[in-house]
């Protein structure tokens, strides 16, 4: 009866643990977005060959806007409205709350590794999404020309295709390598630290990004929030009201 009390007692244990893992990770990825299912996204591109905008209108009344060129990019997120015969874009400064975020978990934490798979709130799944273990604290600070990781200097580019997530915007980390995981692509738009622990982790995360996918494209990016701006809808085609 006392082996099976103390089983009972260190089942409830882990279980607290994991539901105090689970929870300190929701709280990392605050504010949560209030939409539960997927919103319908239509594109619109400006531009032709290696530069270029895009322009993202989501059907809950947000957009996304990016300005693309050779493996560099700035976007930023607002809100639409019609405004008699054209679409208006209001976007937001950079903040650190400016995108919302939803996280889900599996209930099981048995496996060696982590699954982290990343889309945006249209479920369109983001790749080149970096995450970088680290211990204790980062080795690594943001430069405007890549990362600096003690006296070596790494292009933004060896994160991307090294500790990012693929085409299904899924990555697969060792629990045990290292003691945290860094988000650091959320740092760069919203100007806040997103920093997970490893310890008690949950075999596989989901994560929503309020912000859609095209904005981790390109290998180094940035927020910057245009003014806002007037567009004529003619023909399919949104169209810059001078």
């Amino acid at each position: 009866m006392r082996a099976i009390t103390i089983c009972f007692l260190s089942g409830m244990l882990l279980s607290s643990c994991h539901d105090d893992a689970r929870e300190k990770i929701t709280d990392v990825f605050r504010p949560a977005l209030t939409n539960t299912r997927p919103v319908t996204t239509k594109s619109y591109s400006f531009g032709h060959g290696f530069c270029g905008q895009d322009i993202y209108i989501n059907s809950d009344y947000t957009f996304t806007w990016k300005h693309g060129c050779e493996g560099q990019s700035s976007s930023c997120v607002g809100k639409w409205q019609i405004a008699g015969d054209s679409i208006l874009l209001t976007p937001s400064a950079q903040k650190s709350n400016n995108i919302p975020f939803r996280v889900s978990f599996s209930k099981s934490n048995n496996d060696s590794q982590v699954v982290i798979v990343v889309t945006d709130k249209s479920n369109t799944p983001i790749g080149n999404f970096v995450i970088l273990p680290f211990n204790s604290k980062p080795a690594f600070t943001f430069t405007d020309e890549g990362v600096m990781m003690g006296n070596k200097d790494y292009k933004q580019s060896y994160f991307q295709d090294n500790l990012s997530t693929d085409s299904t915007g899924t990555i697969k980390l060792l629990k045990a390598e290292k003691d945290s995981l860094d988000f650091s692509k959320l740092y760069v738009l919203t100007g806040r630290k997103f920093r997970i622990s490893t310890n008690n982790l949950p075999d596989t995360i989901r994560l929503t990004v309020g912000i859609n996918a095209a904005a981790f494209a390109e290998y180094q990016i940035k927020y910057l929030a245009e003014k806002p701006a007037k567009f004529s809808y003619v023909a399919g085609k949104l169209i810059f009201n001078k």
